[in-house]
């Protein structure tokens, strides 16, 4: 089912109208300027949510925001990725699995205890694998040793690229280092437990 569908049959549950679930949107995620009814519609039919407002979108459906993502066959054929994308159960992926990761698709991490510091435990991250970055991007960087850095995409001269830490005793990484970015991460939020 599409995530179209998915956010039309949740609403319909609930007996909303569109309004009301824009106006709930609007609500839970604080906006100065409350969402119009013609938004949920673009969502019920041609645009999904954003990917930083669809866990408002779930919490306002009473629903998991991994349970609104599109899974269906014509979606993941659709995917910039094309092949071999995987969408992970958003509490099926602790932070060091990810370093196992080799083919391109988007998949969902939760910060855990020895992970990253710019995140609080529990945060739920999505990664692209096989992305490619563009400046400022967050970013997935794995060194010659295969380990897992979490940094900014930052172009440098020559046409290479280096990926550089937002806080104090992070060193740059680069592909003279033998790196290479391997993922860019796209959203983050909360899970609701």
């Amino acid at each position: 089912m599409s995530i179209h569908a998915k956010i039309k049959s949740a609403r319909e549950k609930r007996g909303w109208s569109q309004q009301r679930l824009a106006d709930e949107v609007s609500r839970l995620e604080g906006l100065p300027k409350p969402l119009n009814w013609q938004t949920v519609q673009q969502w019920e039919k041609t645009t999904a949510p954003k990917n930083s407002r669809l866990r408002f979108v779930a919490a306002a459906l009473g629903v998991p925001p991994g349970e609104l993502l599109d899974t269906s066959s014509d979606a993941l054929l659709a995917h910039p990725l094309s092949q071999a994308v995987s969408i992970m159960p958003l509490r099926a992926m602790p932070w060091r699995e990810l370093k196992m990761i080799t083919k391109p698709g988007v998949v969902y991490a939760e910060v855990g205890e020895h992970s990253i510091e710019q995140f609080k435990i529990g945060t739920v991250l999505r990664f692209e694998f096989g992305a490619a970055p563009e400046f400022g991007d967050k970013v997935l960087i794995r060194d010659a040793a295969g380990e897992l850095h979490f940094r900014i995409y930052s172009q440098a001269l020559a046409g290479g690229w280096v990926g550089v830490a937002d806080r104090v005793g992070f060193m740059p990484l680069s592909p003279v280092d033998g790196a290479q970015v391997v993922a860019v991460k796209t959203a983050h939020f909360m899970e609701e437990r």
